[in-house]
């Protein structure tokens, strides 16, 4: 069950609670709205993103993706961007990027896939 909830304006400084497919984070406004025209700053739009979107009854945000790889998403948010190991994982990160439309996440973790499979090949041609 999801309520409505209503309270003043935020600033930027301000930290929002965000539950990501029942993994929870805390993090800046400001950090959600690093890339304007990105899907991620539209789900927080200024003035509005307390009433709008789905939340949680402890009053998180409430957004229906994998919280496993939204910490990749939140990293990369604050300037620091790094690659899952896991290959499942990886393959959701690419899929978040797009959904976010984090266009530069999604360059990296192509440019991150394609070598980590030049790697293999060497790896392999080695043998």
């Amino acid at each position: 069950m999801f309520w409505l909830v209503e309270s003043p304006p935020p600033t930027e400084e301000v930290t929002v609670n965000i539950n990501v497919g029942g993994f929870r984070v805390e993090t800046r406004l400001a950090t959600l709205r690093k890339f304007e025209h990105s899907v991620i700053a539209q789900m927080f739009p200024p003035g509005r993103w307390f009433t709008e979107g789905l939340f949680d009854r402890e009053q998180s945000r409430f957004i229906d993706r994998n919280g496993e790889a939204f910490i990749y998403v939140l990293d990369h948010l604050r300037g620091k961007t790094i690659m899952p190991s896991d290959r499942s994982l990886m393959d959701r990160l690419m899929d978040d990027a797009e959904f976010y439309g984090l266009w530069e996440l999604q360059q990296k973790v192509h440019n991150h896939d394609l070598n980590c499979r030049e790697i293999w090949i060497i790896f392999e041609d080695m043998e």
